[in-house]
């Protein structure tokens, strides 16, 4: 891109144009991902820009595992994300969405493993901004002694402090999730969410 080229050859446009460039990272198809992964894994000035990140993953993608590792890296250090959308494969989770982040999500979709919802939970109590939250779960077929249903408790509670500031929920369901009111009340006890 014009931006781009001026970012490399005029030195006094460099920061302003990176700046640009960095800010809203969105729609990386697989094949775009890795450069720009690499290349943020390599500067801690260019993981400060960035605001928004939205990944597009290919179902068939052999680097899927690879990439996992490096987005997990590359993702501790944007320190001034405020949304992250993961979008693609219905089968993969990735990347797994767990564990404290130095940033704070306004916006944020992505896929969940219903057997590490747990974790997803502590992600999300990590997150006190959170305004908008979308999320879908991965198809997997349970064993039939494994099935979440009615019998069974749900794997895990939300904190009824946690993302106190969460306006809009979108949840898709897999078949098999009976309890899928009871989860959505879990979510939106006593906030006031559209």
């Amino acid at each position: 891109s014009t931006l781009a080229s001026l970012a490399r050859t005029h030195p006094a446009l460099s920061s302003s144009a990176q700046r640009a460039l960095y800010r809203h990272l969105s729609a990386l198809s697989t094949r775009r991902l890795l450069p720009c992964l690499f290349t943020l894994s390599q500067s801690d000035i260019l993981c400060r820009r960035v605001r928004s990140f939205e990944v597009r993953l290919h179902r068939k993608s052999q680097l899927l595992g690879a990439l996992g590792v490096l987005f997990q890296n590359v993702l501790s250090r944007l320190v001034a994300l405020t949304a992250l959308h993961i979008h693609g494969s219905r089968v993969h989770l990735w990347p797994p969405l767990h564990g404290s982040y130095s940033f704070r999500l306004r916006a944020c979709s992505c896929r969940v493993d219903v057997r590490e919802l747990a974790k997803f939970y502590g992600f999300l109590e990590s997150q006190p901004l959170l305004e908008e939250l979308t999320f879908s779960f991965i198809s997997y077929t349970p064993p039939i002694n494994a099935r979440w249903n009615l019998r069974r408790p749900l794997p895990s509670t939300l904190s009824r402090t946690s993302i106190p500031l969460l306006k809009s929920l979108g949840v898709k369901f897999p078949a098999y999730a009976d309890q899928s009111t009871e989860l959505v009340e879990q979510i939106i006890q006593g906030r006031l969410v559209r």
